[in-house]
């Protein structure tokens, strides 16, 4: 188990990505795959999630998405024997 306290109005989206590197740190591991619910997704974190390396499970409403984190989602898809995976290394 692993949590970290932020102050009260710090806003839990700018938490997400340095609680995520700091269990990976801490915890000495190198592949790590988040499982999220659609409150942590953004530009901002999808992108630091495929600079740092990070795979993901984010559940999300697509309707509601914008066209740019779609295009960003739909680019990071391996798309196999009609199969939709996203692997990272």
């Amino acid at each position: 188990m692993h949590y970290e306290v932020f102050k009260g109005n710090t806003f839990k989206g700018n938490t997400f990505i340095p609680s995520i590197l700091e269990f990976k740190n801490q915890h000495n591991i190198g592949s790590i795959t988040v499982v999220a619910d659609s409150a942590m997704l953004s530009k901002q974190n999808l992108e630091e999630l495929l600079n740092n390396q990070i795979n993901y499970i984010i559940a999300a409403r697509l309707a509601n998405l914008k066209k740019y984190t779609l295009e960003l989602i739909d680019k990071s898809i391996v798309r196999k024997d009609q199969e939709s995976i996203r692997i990272g290394e």
